[in-house]
């Protein structure tokens, strides 16, 4: 039986590596660099390394299997927080795993996130064994090798053992070879050993490596006995004497492997990483010293021109310095996961497909469907990296979304991108890497739709429109024919009492005061439904701005506009009635003015009226002594209707458009004038423009309510109105309201 401490120190796995296209020679000083385990939140020591057919690195780690894609590390945990000791990638591009008292494979889950799938429920027998150090795949069989015996993997999906305990198997070609422990070794076939020769001459000592050598010869090396070569002619065995030999005698071998037509990898126990020739005598030593992150070797592999090696205490990258020949090579782009609102993950870094043979690894999504997302998962973020470019060489991204960016973004070394708030509708991501050298890789793509809520839809606004036009005109109809009929009422009741009106003026009086007291109802009426207009005219106003923002279509942002258009008038229109009305309905109030206030307050309501911008605004107050009481909400009628006329028929064409509004005090009075340099009024107007909807042409905008309101309610508050203008020079209105109609205080 082994020495459990002894064979603590045995190799636990291996992986294939090749190191440069030009050999290692003594003159050679490649770069080091290092990852550590605060670096990629993992255990410290890695035991073997595998690289998948899009240049993803997975280490055995001791915390579970570690994936590194060149930006982003990930650990893939094992049930009950058990170990990785062994990792191998099949001829499927499937993740095979070898753990601590498990085994199995890493296989996506719904949103590509690789996950653990075991094998121990196949097994035909129960098995205590410890940890699966090797996996070696041939003929469709996966043989999974532990210290206690060897699990194979049929196709079928079930898996035998065979007690065939302290046995190590190498694949080479078609055949596996095996060594035991105290020197046996033979062929592996049908779970039975063949013996090449009985037994080595090396004690407590076992072959850890066999590969090729020269024609006809096998190169065997021990944990610690050097090197031998087999010849499978001959069946001679002989040990090999070199420098290369004597070091792993010294420093114990842990692993070895064919780099190019001459040149070797040796991991040792204690001496770091060996590059040698095959004659043995041309060494080169990476230890501590010249970087390396720890002088027991554990697994190696090769991608591109950086050997990744696994250690002890870390993970370190080597490399000639030589990086002309592998920047011609385009740098290939991986999205590697996909972030809704910075919270749910909807893609982990791998693309399949399921179909009867099972799960499949795409290098991209251009053979699955769109992913459909909902409207409230529109903010997204993407992970890529450029897995197959040098650790050592610059890398740098450029990103397109179609359907909401114009053009690809400049080149960046981010590896990220968000967008945020997207609307509905169809999208595709690219993003693609360009190295160093400036050579530029394909695209790579993400497609996926966002749902359009059925609350913003084009046919939602259009529900929305028709049913404020609805009501609209059904308080209209109402309004009208409540009209008709009581002055149908009224002439009915005037031309019964005009007959008799001396025997019935009682009666007459009577209907008057009925007559009133209806006009009053109407006007509260009016006043209300007005106020009540303008709530749905607001939330319109507020959805068609929404709509423009998140549609695509010009024609529809449009149509949104002239809808957006058609309810400003109306709210123009509504507003005027409301004024209207709260004029006729409300009585006088008194309050001190302050002027000052009003006018700015007016003004900064009216800033963002069209050609606003583009006004310069003035207000004088001349001699206002003293406190002047008025009615402050009249006021504010009068100032907002005679200011908002000065913008709209401002003349745009000047270039020193302006609006001034001055306050006077005069012994009896206060003059308050707004004036003009805009349009003018044309002569033949001028004694119309107070009239009830008067419009100069029917291209005028407003609705023709706004002057007569203000002589109304000048009217009201017992002041006079007076106009200067002339066409195209501009336009000068003066309201006058006396000191002891409107309660003056003397201060």
């Amino acid at each position: 039986m082994l020495n459990q401490d002894r064979w603590a120190r045995i190799l636990p796995a291996l992986a294939l590596v090749f190191l440069s296209s030009i050999g290692y020679g003594q003159d050679s000083i490649p770069r080091i660099s290092t990852f550590h385990s605060a670096q990629y939140r993992a255990g410290a020591t890695s035991y073997a390394i595998a690289k998948d057919n899009r240049d993803i690195l997975y280490f055995a780690n001791e915390q579970g299997v570690l994936q590194y894609d060149g930006s982003f590390w990930k650990l893939i945990e094992l049930p009950n927080f058990a170990g990785a000791r062994s990792v191998l990638i099949d001829d499927s591009n499937r993740v095979i795993v070898g753990g601590s008292k498990d085994f199995g494979y890493l296989e996506p889950d719904s949103i590509g996130s690789l996950k653990f799938v075991s094998l121990l429920d196949r097994v035909n027998i129960e098995v205590d064994f410890t940890d699966i150090w090797q996996i070696v795949p041939l003929r469709n069989l996966v043989h999974f090798v532990a210290y206690e015996g060897i699990f194979t993997w049929h196709p079928e999906g079930n898996v035998d053992f065979k007690e065939i305990k302290d046995t190590y198997l190498y694949r080479i070609g078609d055949r596996i070879y095996s060594s035991s422990y105290e020197g046996s070794f033979g062929v592996f076939k049908g779970n039975q050993i063949e013996p090449l020769f009985d037994h080595m001459d090396i004690e407590e000592d076992v072959v850890f490596k066999i590969y090729p050598w020269a024609e006809d010869e096998l190169a065997l090396i021990t944990s610690s006995s050097g090197m031998y070569t087999y010849n499978l002619e001959t069946k001679d065995l002989q040990p090999t004497k070199n420098k290369l030999s004597q070091i792993l005698i010294d420093k114990g071998f842990y692993d070895s492997r064919h780099l190019e037509s001459k040149f070797f990898a040796f991991g040792t126990w204690d001496g770091g990483l060996i590059i040698s020739d095959s004659t043995g005598r041309d060494v080169t030593v990476f230890d501590r010293s010249t970087g390396l992150s720890d002088n027991k070797v554990n697994g190696m592999i090769l991608k591109g021109k950086d050997l990744w090696v696994a250690t002890d205490n870390g993970i370190s990258v080597v490399d000639r310095g030589e990086l002309t020949s592998n920047r011609i090579i385009p740098p290939v782009t991986s999205i590697r996961k996909i972030v809704c609102n910075d919270i749910m993950v909807m893609f982990d870094g791998t693309f399949f497909k399921e179909d009867e043979g099972g799960k499949t690894i795409l290098a991209q999504q251009d053979a699955l469907p769109a992913r459909e997302i909902s409207y409230l998962e529109n903010s997204l973020t993407f992970y890529f990296s450029a897995p197959n470019v040098s650790s050592f060489d610059k890398v740098t991204f450029s990103y397109f979304l179609e359907g909401h960016d114009q053009e690809w973004s400049p080149w960046k070394e981010d590896t990220k991108k968000e967008y945020t708030d997207l609307i509905g509708g169809d999208y595709t991501f690219y993003v693609k890497a360009k190295n160093q050298a400036g050579v530029e890789g394909p695209p790579t793509r993400y497609r996926f739709s966002i749902v359009t809520p059925w609350y913003i839809s084009t046919p939602a606004i259009l529900v929305y429109a028709a049913t404020v036009a609805l009501i609209i005109w059904l308080g209209y109809w109402y309004r009208t024919n409540t009209l008709r009929s009581m002055n149908a009422k009224l002439e009915a009741v005037i031309g019964q009492r005009t007959v008799e009106l001396t025997q019935q003026q009682e009666e007459l009086k009577k209907t008057n005061e009925e007559l009133l007291l209806a006009n009053s109802e109407l006007d509260n009426f009016v006043y209300r439904s007005s106020h009540d207009f303008v709530a749905p005219l607001k939330s319109i106003r507020g959805l068609t701005e929404v709509a423009k923002m998140e549609t695509g279509d010009n024609a529809q942002k449009k149509y949104l506009e002239m809808i957006g258009d058609q309810v400003s008038k109306l709210e123009e229109f509504i507003g005027n009635i409301i004024d209207y009305s709260a004029n006729s309905y409300s009585g006088i109030k008194h309050e001190v003015i302050d002027f000052n206030r009003m006018i700015g307050d007016v003004i900064e309501d009216l800033k963002f009226y069209d050609n606003a911008e583009n006004i310069k605004f003035e207000k004088q107050l001349i001699d206002i002594n003293g406190s002047f009481n008025s009615d402050p909400q009249r006021l504010r009628i009068i100032l907002n209707n005679l200011v908002t006329n000065s913008i709209k028929y401002s003349d745009k064409a000047k270039p020193d458009q302006f609006v001034r509004v001055e306050v006077r005090g005069k012994p009896e009075a206060v003059v308050i004038a707004v004036e003009d340099n805009g349009l003018g009024i044309p002569d033949d107007y001028q004694e119309k423009i107070y009239d009830m909807f008067f419009r100069a042409s029917e291209s005028s905008e407003g609705s023709g309510l706004g002057l007569y309101i203000v002589k109304e309610t000048v009217a009201k508050m017992n002041g006079n109105i007076s106009l200067k203008s002339t066409e195209g020079l501009g336009t000068r209105f003066e309201v006058e309201l006396k000191y002891n109609n409107n309660g003056k205080k003397e201060g």
